[in-house]
């Protein structure tokens, strides 16, 4: 039987950790410290997978259940929401700096050292303040031109 708001809302701390299930694989764990974390219960190829969705009341139940038919559809097509994730995340921490200052380090060998301090500093006080911090993935044209 699927959860309602309300309960959702009432639920209430325990001495030890207990789950609250709205089916299709969601449900929300109820920590003894208060916290409520949606939680989505699948497997893949045989092994059982757990996917946070977020904790209540910032991820309602509602959006719960969104995420839960997006991971379940990507399940359908052949995919694995956590490994979509953990690319997500790490297309994330691929910074302009880091890919950077990678690149520099394949070109060390090839450049004398003074060759390669110039281009390191030309490259991160030019392009470095503008795009330093901006993740690979989420660089334009128009970001370029600034």
């Amino acid at each position: 039987m699927p959860l309602t708001d309300t309960q959702v809302r009432t639920a209430r701390m325990l001495d030890r950790p207990y789950k609250l299930s709205d089916g299709r694989g969601l449900y929300l764990l109820v920590n003894p410290n208060g916290s409520r974390l949606w939680r989505f219960r699948y497997r893949l190829a045989g092994v059982e997978k757990l996917l946070s969705l977020g904790n209540y009341p910032d991820t309602s139940l509602q959006k719960a259940r969104m995420k839960r038919d997006a991971a379940r559809t990507l399940l359908a097509d052949g995919g694995d929401p956590s490994a979509k994730r953990k690319a997500e995340k790490h297309a994330q921490s691929a910074t302009f700096a880091a890919v950077a200052e990678e690149w520099l380090e394949t070109k060390r060998a090839t450049l004398t050292d003074s060759t390669w301090q110039r281009d390191k500093d030309q490259l991160f006080k030019i392009v470095g303040p503008h795009l330093g911090k901006k993740p690979i993935a989420a660089i334009e044209a128009p970001d370029l031109l600034a």
